[in-house]
């Protein structure tokens, strides 16, 4: 909390993610009523860049990261697509990488065998994605 008085109360929200949170006052044991309640969302996940960018290869094994912000605690899935994936071709279908750890701004995953350059990423956190 940053500030309060009789009027308004300053805070932070917890560390968190997703959308339509519930926002419950409770002041000495008692829940705040009042004639509408509150929702906040936090922001979408928005990725900055993604290492290795250079050389990888289709041995899979490596950890890729991903840099961004509002990566959310837990959850985060990474689907790793091949463009020209289509039914009549050898192409790789979309695979999941494996996350290794997450925050808020950062996700490190390993990457499956069979996935070389010039794959699509996605990051999802809370059914919001990028990339």
């Amino acid at each position: 909390m940053i500030s309060w008085n009789h009027d308004e109360i300053v805070f932070y929200p917890p560390e968190g993610q997703g959308e339509h949170k519930h926002l419950v006052l409770i002041i000495g044991s008692q829940t705040a009523v009042g004639p509408e309640e509150y929702y906040f969302t936090y922001t979408a996940p928005q990725v900055y860049n993604i290492l290795p960018v250079a050389n990888p290869t289709t041995d899979g094994g490596y950890t890729m990261t991903i840099n961004g912000t509002s990566f959310g605690i837990n959850g985060a899935s990474v689907i790793l697509e091949d463009p020209l994936f289509n039914s009549t071709n050898d192409r790789m279908e979309p695979s999941s990488c494996a996350i290794i750890q997450q925050s808020h701004e950062a996700v490190v995953c390993t990457v499956p065998r069979g996935m070389g350059n010039a794959i699509h990423v996605t990051l999802t956190v809370d059914g919001r994605s990028d990339w």
